[in-house]
């Protein structure tokens, strides 16, 4: 079994040359293609350094003027554009943009900005904290996609299944 965390460009590639069995993504119009199993979902967050930031935030309280460090496409980031927009009438500074939400968390650990990034993985870094935005960030679903015209093996099925049964646990 091989399985792959991409963008859902990628993803559809990857799938579609038969290089990976399963992929985990949130967007759905690029995969409608395929079959998907809902994994979880969750809020898109901005997520800083809880200390040792010198960050506009900390300083001002405000997100307002800081540095974001967002993925290259997205409903999430047009979404976070759109409000931030609206709310200050300017552009959000958007210094880096990058194809991973891992490599947002590291940059956003190095200090160099706040960044977009889902819940689950701000939470899970004991040197993040979450920012409050002023306006309503975009809520996900992450997904399991698979090729439809080709059942699962037998160990994609059980990676799955296990999962879907984990994520069930943590939750209570």
């Amino acid at each position: 079994m091989v399985l792959f965390l991409a963008n859902a460009r990628r993803t559809r590639e990857l799938l579609l040359a038969r290089e990976v069995d399963l992929a985990v993504a949130v967007h759905e119009a690029p995969l409608a293609i395929f079959e998907k199993k809902p994994w979880f979902g969750g809020r898109f967050v901005l997520a800083d350094l809880r200390k040792g930031s010198a960050s506009r935030t900390r300083k001002t309280g405000s997100i307002r003027g800081a540095r974001f460090i967002t993925g290259d496409t997205g409903e999430e980031i047009d979404q976070f554009k759109i409000a931030y927009k609206k709310q200050w009438q300017e552009e959000p500074d958007i210094v880096v943009q990058v194809q991973s939400w891992m490599a947002a968390t590291s940059l956003t650990q190095t200090g160099a900005g706040i960044a977009l990034i889902p819940d689950f993985l701000a939470k899970a870094q004991s040197s993040l904290t979450i920012v409050k935005a002023p306006f309503e960030l975009t809520p996900y679903h992450l997904n399991l996609y698979f090729r439809k015209e080709q059942a699962l093996t037998q160990a994609s099925e059980s990676f799955v299944s296990n999962c879907l049964e984990a994520i069930a646990t943590f939750r209570k």
